[in-house]
């Protein structure tokens, strides 16, 4: 149903055109707490990359519904799989990054975090690396300052 109703919506230009102003309502639904952001996704006018942040942002709301996030052990308590559904969506990575942001001010829920200037939060660049498999086992060939790699079957994963 999500990749249905994602692949619908990003094929109308109508859609499309009006996307920020939609997702800033839905998503606005969300008390993420005082000084919180919703970021913005501005690849809508690539019919694939819109199609992916619909998936992801879909995916994203089944998990964002179903907690309190006004509460900073909400955040604290999520599950590694609830990460990578938000994860896979721009608008919800740069949210959160806003949300780590605004809660680890002076005197806020994660003082304790000192986030220096400069960082860089999304995985910048993708780079290609080679693996030998024997039997079961891949190894990877690993690439200077890498610190996860997706191994893909055939395709990219979609």
């Amino acid at each position: 149903m999500i990749n249905d109703l994602s692949n619908y919506l990003s094929s109308s230009k109508f859609i499309m055109r009006n996307i920020n102003g939609i997702l800033d309502y839905v998503l606005g639904m969300v008390n993420l707490g005082e000084g919180v952001e919703i970021a913005k996704f501005n690849n809508w006018g690539d019919k694939g990359a819109a199609e992916g942040e619909l998936k992801a942002v879909f995916s994203s709301l089944n998990v964002i519904l179903n907690k309190d996030f006004s509460d900073v052990n909400s955040f604290l308590s999520l599950t590694d799989a609830e990460l990578n559904v938000f994860l896979q969506s721009d608008i919800i990575s740069n949210t959160l990054v806003n949300v780590l942001q605004a809660y680890s001010g002076p005197g806020k829920q994660l003082d304790f975090l000192t986030i220096g200037e400069n960082v860089s939060w999304l995985d910048s660049e993708e780079v290609a690396t080679t693996f030998t498999v024997s039997g079961t086992e891949a190894l990877i060939t690993s690439l200077p300052g890498a610190t996860k790699y997706h191994v893909y079957n055939n395709q990219r994963n979609k």
